[in-house]
């Protein structure tokens, strides 16, 4: 049965923006039963739109739960679109704990972390752990150098073409990350979008078999700010120190753990879920024999999981 991508969100119980007191709006918004448990949702990227879509609530009983959604700094319906200002890891994490706050939920949350996402469900739960009763990680990213060093140096084992003309394109040695970045916030419009046809298509291009580099005929100022932002927490190695997620395990071992992920990952190795799964003393990691960083079987895999860990 093909995995149902368009049934219909449940119902919002709220949504609005928040001041910060350095110029961000920070959107979010909650659906589901205002009296359930409290699901707190961490989306992708860093730089992805934040858009709430009906399989997000999959496996979670509505009539059980209510979801908090928010669009990280500079994300998707957050004001102003784009903005770098303030924007960093260490915010995203006082943003959360501030609207949950704000919803007026006393009792412990669960954090469903997806991508990037997972990598700041795992922080907040570091430094919250005191209110966190469960994690739901999915395409689990945990933003070490190592990992960078995977993106932009050993998957050259399998895609030398594709990396030698992302990295044509620096000049005097300078790295693609520094050099794209440098495009994206300096350079014409032109540049942007040779940025955004090359560093801006290397995630996608790595899930695939047979890679293509779009030929982009428009683009859009959120599609600028989208990209703009991830070169930022990129090139700033993310805001956290190397290896800062597993070194601080010990905070958080015994919060019980579901770990969901693509046995063929490209973007985020199956290594990283695998090394983290091992942190933990109630864990369960569910490999998906899939390839890439999404997919049918991985979308269809999750809800059934999360079921299953929450029964």
């Amino acid at each position: 049965m093909r995995f149902n991508f368009f049934s219909s969100l449940p119902k919002c119980i709220e949504q609005r923006h928040i001041d910060t007191d350095d110029g961000h709006q920070v959107f979010y918004a909650r659906y589901g039963n205002p009296d359930g448990k409290l699901v707190v949702y961490f989306h992708g990227g860093p730089g992805a739109s934040g858009r709430i879509k009906p399989y997000h609530f999959n496996g979670f009983d509505m009539k059980k739960y209510q979801m908090l959604f928010i669009n990280q700094r500079g994300c998707g319906i957050s004001l102003p679109s784009g903005k770098i200002e303030g924007n960093n890891t260490a915010n995203l994490l006082n943003d959360t704990k501030r609207i949950i706050e704000e919803t007026g939920v006393k009792s412990k949350v669960i954090l469903r972390g997806v991508s990037w996402g997972s990598a700041l469900a795992l922080l907040f739960a570091q430094k919250h752990p005191q209110i966190v009763e469960k994690l739901i990680l999915t395409q689990v990213m945990l933003a070490r150098e190592k990992d960078l060093d995977w993106t932009y140096n050993q998957s050259y084992l399998f895609y030398p073409d594709v990396l030698d003309k992302i990295k044509s394109y620096c000049k005097n040695g300078e790295n693609i990350t520094d050099y794209y970045h440098n495009l994206l916030f300096n350079g014409s419009i032109v540049e942007i979008k040779k940025a955004m046809e090359n560093y801006g298509a290397w995630e996608y291009i790595l899930g695939s078999l047979s890679p293509e580099f779009p030929k982009l005929d428009e683009i859009s100022e959120r599609d600028i700010a989208s990209l703009r932002i991830f070169a930022h927490y990129e090139k700033n190695k993310f805001f956290i120190k190397d290896n800062q997620i597993l070194e601080d395990m010990y905070k958080i071992r015994n919060i019980p753990t579901l770990i969901v992920h693509n046995r063929l990952d490209f973007v985020c190795p199956l290594s990283g879920a695998y090394d983290l799964s091992k942190e933990f003393d109630d864990v369960k990691l569910s490999i998906v024999a899939e390839k890439g960083h999404v997919g049918e079987l991985l979308y269809k895999t999750i809800p059934e999981e999360i079921k299953e860990f929450l029964a």
